[in-house]
């Protein structure tokens, strides 16, 4: 065996086990997690006790003092890696190391000393945050290529996996993050690349995977725009997105770009259904329903496209959602009626946003078979009214309607008339969906009841004044299939129970508001 070879092994050397101190005399124990510590890949952290608040402060005035670092102490300028970049909050243009000239006087004093650990923290803290927009970023990547990857020489045995990560991965490269992401995007198990790479630690949502995330999304957009985005790929940049069931980088530039991305390609246009799916349970995962107020915080700095398509994908997933559970707890001679008409405006996209206002038996029904933890947080309570009958919030450009799912006109308000209701409450009254009886002559109001469903009747009503009020032309057998026409079991109305009878009819009239 030649000594490059035993050198190579022993360098490799996986080091001696940490045992338990039942097992194991203080001393040899002791001896055991050192060779390990010099020996393994161990993540380098700053000095126990380390105030760093206190570091940063006398080298940032030794630095304005001289304009030198030629004073300061050998111990802190063991630990100049770990300030560099501080405080975390404060403005990077800031930071000790946006300064070149204390990255320069740095780098001599690592490369003429060989200090291995001190190089190592800086490559550890380098990839960490990654400072791309700072000034001495690329003195920072060069100073580290000469003192880990070595100009002229083989690297200490403690820097040799370091130096074959930064070849392989291409850590120091001018491009370097865009290229790792883009060969973990490419394999089916990008686990095992970022824990050869090291990154599967306390690096696992570091700087320089932020920065290749971020260079890879326009190329993204550009695909999902295009439509050649296979769905697998887009399941990879998810998985690569999320850490631990939380957003790898929960920050407002970050949420807004990756939003922008995998929203904005289907303004005009839906995805596969598989790959909205994938992309619907994401952000309502990580963003949350950017109509309620505890999401619209995370969806604040998101452009306004990619929200009205998140928006539309949860009206057209509750729209379904409500007619299904509707057709198990309301009559279906009324609702199969406004069911169709209410889809084909939501099929032409016409419907702006919805919400759910769940008598008590509708509700129990949906804790009973939603899978969505999150569903019930989404619908309000339906008081005082049968524990079978729901409404349907609706907003239709600049009109709020509310549908009964039966036994109940359909009321419309448009903007800035008094007592339409307000969407994304928790409770509300009956009397809440309705307008007040007997109907006043207010300009911008309009109930329907729903005679002559068979006929389309009330449809081609509410379909005039919608188009009066909003421009919106549907054509009639959008709205009317043919399969409904004359469909009614004899009957001329689909309002439930009284059949025969003036006065019944008149009764039923007056509880049909």
């Amino acid at each position: 065996m030649t000594s490059r070879s035993l050198k190579t092994s022993v360098t490799r050397w996986v080091g001696l086990p940490r045992l338990h101190a039942a097992f194991a005399p203080h001393a040899f124990r002791e001896a055991a997690n050192h060779v390990s510590r010099l020996l393994g890949d161990m993540e380098p952290k700053p000095a126990r006790q380390l105030d760093l608040g206190a570091l940063y402060t006398r080298v940032r005035d030794e630095w304005h003092t001289r304009y030198s670092l030629s004073g300061t102490v050998s111990r802190d300028m063991r630990q100049l890696p770990w300030i560099l970049f501080y405080p975390p909050r404060s403005e990077p243009t800031r930071w000790l190391g946006a300064e070149p000239r204390i990255v320069a006087e740095y780098g001599a004093w690592l490369f003429d000393g060989r200090r291995t650990r001190s190089a190592l923290a800086l490559l550890y803290e380098f990839l960490r945050v990654y400072p791309t927009d700072l000034p001495s970023f690329p003195n920072l990547r060069q100073l580290l290529r000469e003192v880990v990857e070595g100009v002229d020489s083989t690297p200490p045995p403690s820097l040799e996996t370091w130096k074959e990560r930064c070849s392989k991965y291409w850590f120091l490269e001018e491009d370097g993050s865009g290229l790792f992401v883009s060969k973990l995007l490419s394999v089916t198990s990008p686990g095992e690349i970022l824990a050869d790479a090291g990154l599967d630690a306390g690096l696992s949502r570091c700087g320089f995977l932020k920065s290749g995330i971020r260079s890879v999304l326009p190329e993204y957009e550009n695909r999902l725009t295009r439509g050649d985005m296979p769905v697998p790929h887009l399941h990879r940049l998810l998985n690569l997105l999320q850490n631990d069931g939380d957003l790898c980088f929960d920050d407002r530039g970050m949420r807004a770009e990756v939003a922008q991305a995998l929203l904005c390609p289907f303004i005009r246009k839906s995805p596969q259904p598989d790959a909205k799916k994938e992309l619907q349970s994401f952000f309502l995962r990580h963003f949350r329903d950017p109509r309620l107020p505890s999401g619209r915080h995370r969806w604040s700095d998101v452009p306004d496209d990619a929200k009205r398509v998140m928006i539309k994908w949860l009206v057209e997933q509750g729209l379904a959602d409500f007619f299904a559970l509707v057709e198990e707890s309301a009559y279906d001679h009324h609702w199969r009626y406004r069911e169709a008409f209410w889809r084909a405006f939501l099929d032409e996209g016409l419907i702006d946003d919805i919400w759910f206002v769940l008598g008590a038996k509708a509700k129990a029904m949906l804790r009973r078979i939603s899978s969505d933890p999150a569903a019930m947080a989404t619908t309000a309570q339906l008081r005082r009214a049968k524990s079978d009958q729901s409404v349907l919030l609706m907003r239709i450009r600049e009109v709020t309607i509310a549908e009964w799912s039966h036994d109940g006109s359909c009321h419309l308000w448009l903007d800035g008339v008094a007592g339409a209701p307000v969407l994304y409450r928790l409770r509300y009254s009956a009397s809440e969906m309705r307008r007040s009886y007997p109907y006043e002559r207010v300009v911008g109001a309009h109930s329907q009841r729903h005679d002559g469903s068979p006929s389309g009747r009330w449809q081609t009503a509410i379909a005039a004044w919608l188009h009066d009020n909003t421009g919106i032309r549907l054509a009639r057998d959008r709205y009317f299939p043919n399969h409904l026409r004359g469909s009614a079991d004899g009957i001329a109305s689909d309002t439930t129970g009284w059949r025969y009878g003036k006065r019944r009819r008149d009764v039923q009239g007056e509880m049909n508001w």
